[in-house]
């Protein structure tokens, strides 16, 4: 073992015996000792170091939280992969995710990949992780593919995914002309010879093969010149121990994976590579739990021979009871013949004398449903009144202009193809298309603007916002004459929650010079609907984007904000108004504005007024802020509950500490479900509570509910949410062997 890695373990192992998970493992291997009520390593650490039992997955499931040695510095959240349903959720720090980002550039350079080369993930469950990175998710559609190609004509991509799922894409391409690629990455599922080939034919670039444990920080990927798989060994340390994957994270100090079971099984090559490059090189066999039986006896799935068969694109082996074999056959349109002799000799060669049955697949790429069509106004009461989640699973669009308006709010709210950041180039160009059009139905044109200035919220951090928000006002206008009520002049004010400073606060001087007359806000209703809501709401990450860039005092200490205002959102739904926005626009922006009747609660003496009061000194002198008007104007239920979280928030912003067992009672007793109501809390309002309260409790000696609380504090995400819409039903992975009985002949 190099200096360097004895330097790293050290280190890691000195972070891992404070957590609580690992005590009686460390006590067993004689590593650690008690010095003064301390808990240390021995001094002989490293002879103790090879007698540590190694820990499996399933161990740490069971109670995560005894595993965290640390809650400083947390900035990375993550999940295991849980092929089988057996996953827990894990925290890093900065330095570890910086020793993460570098590795696997360093291994992409290899293949001349770079930050700016583009990854569009493809059909499988994972997100773009970088600012030009792409993902398209959903079932592989005639629609996918064409939306694949016109994406890749447009931006040259690497394209990456399961290599199950790309293939399935490239049978589907097989024989058309396609796009410039920049490459191929395989990960997640082991990748066969006949998928490597087929990939290659496609694609016509090399495969690189992908490997990796994320929560373990095993990072690999193959060499160019011997096609290996480099591990790197600066991140981890490995060993086989039983033929098992035993690896150790030699950056985590949040919470380490000390002699960790993956469940992968690898081979390590004692030899070095033939490309020179330094560091161990392995083969990946496959899965401790995914064998399958063959003449041999029960081999992992990595083990098994998959050769490239003359006029076959694709094909799956699954293992029945005793000889019971299946084969399902995907042949080569181009070819006239299907020969499958060569198919059942590398079946009997690899499986014997079994009872094979073949299933012939066809390459069909099914239409996606058609959308239905309806009347105009039928689809505006959908969106504006409907739920928003049956309307973007079940969608209806009307015809002429209309189809074309609905197409971009459906492209907006479950993007095809997704970004880090902004929006897609097709939706982009549907955005210009759409601020083109010249509607001559009123309720129409009036959505149509509406909708252009919620895509507003996708960009904005792009110099052309404030121009395409200032042609749809224009827009808008005539049709709000007399009508300040109107669900779209709050439309109009949201866009300002996130659009620079001096922008937004010209538009709110001259909405209110615009209605400060005569007309009372007492007297108004205002009409908020579906979509105003829904703006809002997305607004809401536009701005907290851009409040990275110049936090205030409230966004810095009640972290994740967007929960804060996601909570004040549900809570003053039914009385939503420009007083609300205003103070959101007072609290992001740091800067006040005009004094006006608009701007405040129609009911001095009702509890918005109060909260606003409050609010208004925590943001201005959050040292003399004061909860006695709040407490003495909350009657409901919902509104003492309400003044219990307004005191944690003001606690935190005033610099104090919160006490968790004060905390966990009062959390206890608002989350109880009542006979009426049946449910419990709301969490996200509360997730700047729970996470400041992560650190007294880990200081208590409670890691478990220390851990709780960072799972609990997850930050809201509609980019989330959209990819789980698209991906939950068709893009997991998948299996090319399987055995249905693996432990038995029988």
């Amino acid at each position: 073992m190099s200096n360097y890695l004895m330097k790293s373990l050290e280190r890691v192992l000195r972070a891992a015996a404070a957590a609580p998970g690992y005590r009686d493992r460390f006590a067993a291997a004689g590593l650690i000792t008690n010095r003064e009520g301390r808990v240390e390593l021995v001094d002989d650490w490293q002879s103790a170091f090879a007698r540590l039992r190694p820990i499996a997955k399933d161990t740490i499931r069971q109670a995560p939280g005894q595993f965290l040695a640390s809650v400083d510095d947390i900035v990375y959240r993550g999940s295991t992969s849980g092929t089988r349903g057996q996953y827990f959720t894990y925290f890093a720090d900065s330095e570890w995710n910086r020793a993460r980002l570098k590795a696997r550039q360093s291994s992409l350079r290899w293949w001349g990949i770079h930050e700016q080369t583009p990854i569009l993930n493809l059909g499988s469950r994972l997100l773009p992780v970088r600012v030009g990175d792409m993902a398209m998710a959903g079932p592989i559609t005639s629609e996918f593919i064409d939306r694949l190609l016109h994406q890749l004509a447009t931006t040259p991509a690497v394209i990456r995914g399961y290599p199950s799922r790309l293939c399935d894409i490239a049978a589907a391409l097989t024989g058309r002309k396609l796009p410039v690629v920049l490459g191929v990455i395989c990960t997640g599922e082991c990748l066969f010879d006949f998928q490597k080939a087929l990939l290659e034919r496609v694609f016509a670039v090399p495969v690189i093969n992908e490997y990796g444990c994320q929560e373990s920080g095993i990072s690999g990927l193959t060499c160019p010149e011997a096609g290996r798989l480099h591990l790197d060994g600066d991140r981890c340390l490995y060993e086989i121990v039983d033929g098992q994957l035993v690896s150790t994270d030699l950056w985590n100090m949040v919470m380490p994976m000390v002699r960790y079971q993956c469940g992968d099984v690898l081979q390590l090559h004692p030899d070095p590579c033939s490309c020179g490059r330094s560091g161990l090189t392995a083969t990946l066999r496959g899965r401790v739990e995914d064998v399958i039986r063959t003449q041999q006896g029960r081999q992992y799935l990595g083990d098994v021979p998959m050769p490239a068969i003359p006029g076959v694109l694709q094909y799956q082996v699954i293992r029945g009871k005793a000889t019971q074999t299946a084969l399902q056959v995907c042949p080569d349109p181009t070819e006239s013949q299907l020969d499958l002799q060569p198919l059942m000799r590398w079946a009997e060669d690899v499986f014997g004398e079994v009872d094979v049955q073949v299933s012939i697949d066809s390459i069909s790429v099914p239409a996606s449903p058609p959308i239905q069509s309806c009347e105009v106004q039928t689809w505006i009461e959908r969106v504006t009144s409907g739920s928003w989640a049956t309307e973007f699973r079940q969608p209806q669009y009307p015809q002429g202009d209309g189809r074309i308006v609905a197409q971009l709010l459906h492209e907006l709210v479950n993007p095809a193809v997704m970004l880090y950041q902004g929006l897609p180039l097709s939706t982009w160009m549907l955005l210009q298309q759409v601020n083109q059009l010249t509607i001559t139905d009123r309720n129409l044109d009036e959505i149509t603007a509406r909708i252009v200035l919620f895509a507003c919220s996708f960009l904005w951090n792009d110099p052309s916002v404030s121009s395409i928000y200032a042609k749809t006002i224009q827009r808008l206008k005539p049709r709000l004459q007399n009508q300040p009520e109107h669900a779209m002049n709050l439309d109009r004010l949201i866009p300002t929650l996130f659009l620079d400073t001096t922008t937004a606060l010209t538009i709110w001087t001259d909405w209110l010079h615009e209605w400060d007359g005569d007309r009372s806000p007492e007297s108004t209703h205002w009409q908020v609907d579906t979509f105003a809501l829904q703006h809002v709401l997305q607004a809401f990450e536009a701005a907290v984007q851009r409040g990275w860039q110049t936090p205030g005092h409230m966004f810095r200490t009640l972290r994740p904000f967007l929960s804060v205002l996601i909570g004040d959102l549900t809570f003053f739904a039914p009385q939503f108004a420009p007083w609300l926005l205003g103070y959101w626009f007072e609290l992001l922006h740091q800067q006040p504005l005009p004094r006006s009747k608009w701007l405040e609660p129609p009911d001095p003496n009702g509890f918005a007024f109060a909260w606003l009061t409050w609010r208004r000194q925590l943001l201005h002198a959050p040292q003399q802020a004061s909860l006695s008007e709040l407490r003495a104007a909350a009657r409901s239920p919902a509104e003492k509950e309400r003044v219990a979280l307004e005191q944690g928030y003001g606690l935190l912003i005033q610099g104090q500490r919160l006490n968790p067992d004060d905390w966990i009672q009062i959390l206890h007793q608002i989350g109880e479900p009542t006979p009426a109501s049946g449910t419990t809390v709301d969490i996200v309002p509360w997730q700047p509570i729970l996470k400041a309260l992560v650190t007294p409790l880990f200081e208590q000696g409670q890691p478990d509910l220390a851990y709780d609380c960072l799972r609990a504090a997850t930050v809201p995400s509609s980019l989330m949410s959209a990819f789980e819409r698209l991906a939950s039903q068709s893009n997991y992975k998948q299996y090319v062997l399987c055995d249905l009985f693996p432990q038995t002949d029988k």
